[in-house]
C-alpha cells in the first residue's frame, strides 16, 4: 500500500537533533577542549583521558577536525572552565556532565536549530 505524499514533503530533509549533536557539536566541543588541555598536558595524556586516538588529537590541534560548529564566547568560556576543572581533578565525569549541560544550553538558546534552519528538525516541536 502506497501513500500519496506531496512533493514538498519528499524534498524535506529531517535532521535528528542527536545526529546534529554527534556529527557537528561533539567534534567541535572536543576540538575546543583539546586546544585548552594541550596548554598543560601532553597529547598522549589527552588521548588517554578523553578516550581518543593520538591521531585524533593531532587532527583537532591542526584544525583538520571539529570545524563544523562555532561556539559563542559564553560557550567557549564554559568549555574553558571544564578544561580547568579537568586539569585540577582529572575527573572525566565532569567533562561528560559538562557536555550535557552545554548541549542543554544550546537547545535553550535555539543554537541547534540554527544549524538546520529550524524548519525540519524535531527540536522545534
Amino acid at each position: 500500500m502506497f501513500i500519496n505524499v506531496p512533493k514538498q514533503l519528499l524534498n524535506m530533509v529531517y535532521l535528528d537533533p542527536s545526529e546534529i549533536i554527534s556529527q557537528k557539536i561533539l567534534p567541535s566541543f572536543r576540538k575546543e577542549l583539546v586546544l585548552r588541555l594541550s596548554r598543560t598536558m601532553a597529547r598522549k595524556d589527552i588521548a588517554v583521558a578523553l578516550d581518543l586516538t593520538p591521531v585524533a588529537i593531532h587532527y583537532y590541534l591542526k584544525g583538520l577536525r571539529g570545524n563544523s560548529f562555532e561556539f559563542n564566547t559564553d560557550e567557549l568560556e564554559f568549555i574553558g572552565n571544564l578544561a580547568m576543572k579537568f586539569i585540577e581533578k582529572r575527573d572525566i565525569f565532569a567533562i561528560k556532565t559538562g557536555f550535557k549541560k552545554l548541549v542543554d544550553m544550546l537547545y535553550l538558546n535555539h543554537r541547534i536549530c540554527h544549524i538546520c534552519g529550524g524548519k525540519n528538525c524535531s527540536c522545534r516541536f
